[in-house]
């Protein structure tokens, strides 16, 4: 009976060294699955510190960017950075000169009473207005960024300068020499009275205005034969 206990018990002992193998082997394999679950992932997963790097540190890609920023300028028709440069520049602080004076000559003439009268007053009056819608014009043409899309801008800027300068310097002269004109029967000069201060200033303005284009004709120039 003794030796049956025994080898009972040997048995016993036996099933439990049988079960603990057999829960390790299960354990191991299970390790063993979750190992190769998560080098499978790992393999799976993108390499993002690569991709940062081939998009710029983790910013959008270049292309992207200057895409968006291109549809946003074609959407507004506007051109932010270039027209900031353009009016820190001589040829747009130029612009906006001779756009300015021509303003006051036509508006100082036009405010003299009877400047209808005198040809020379009206010319003065016309040339301040075509200068001053000019100018205009070539500053919102910038910022629709037309020298770019026409060609031959420069040259066209060119002859338009050139013409309104001299047309502009014209005008000057004979407003500054009707001024200068003495009243039928009196030594009095015709600017002398009334309204007169108003036809030297324009005649002034227009004088400042033929210069500063002449300005802008010589910088179209240059950019014409450079282009």
């Amino acid at each position: 009976e003794d030796n049956n206990d025994n080898s009972l018990f040997d048995r016993d002992d036996n099933d439990d060294h049988n079960n603990n193998d057999s829960n390790n082997n299960d354990s191991n394999n299970n390790d063993s699955s979750n190992d190769n679950l998560e080098n499978k992932m790992s393999s799976e997963q993108p390499d993002f510190d690569n991709l940062a790097d081939e998009t710029g540190g983790g910013q959008a890609p270049p292309a992207a960017s200057e895409s968006k920023a291109g549809h946003a300028q074609v959407a507004s028709g506007f051109n932010k950075p270039s027209a900031i440069a353009y009016f820190t520049s001589s040829r747009g602080m130029l612009r906006l000169a001779s756009w300015f004076c021509a303003m006051i000559a036509f508006a100082a003439t036009s405010d003299g009473k009877g400047y209808d009268s005198e040809s020379a007053f009206q010319f003065v009056v016309a040339m301040g207005v075509l200068v001053w819608l000019y100018e205009m014009g070539v500053i919102v043409g910038h910022f629709m960024d037309l020298q770019n899309k026409v060609s031959k801008y420069e040259l066209v800027m060119f002859v338009a300068d050139l013409f309104f300068a001299l047309m502009t310097f014209i005008a000057a002269i004979a407003a500054a020499s009707k001024c200068q004109e003495k009243i039928t029967g009196t030594n009095d000069k015709l600017c002398d009275h009334g309204d007169g201060s108003n036809f030297e200033a324009g005649a002034a303005f227009s004088f400042f205005t033929s210069f500063i284009l002449m300005g802008s004709t010589y910088l179209s120039y240059l950019s014409w034969r450079t282009a």
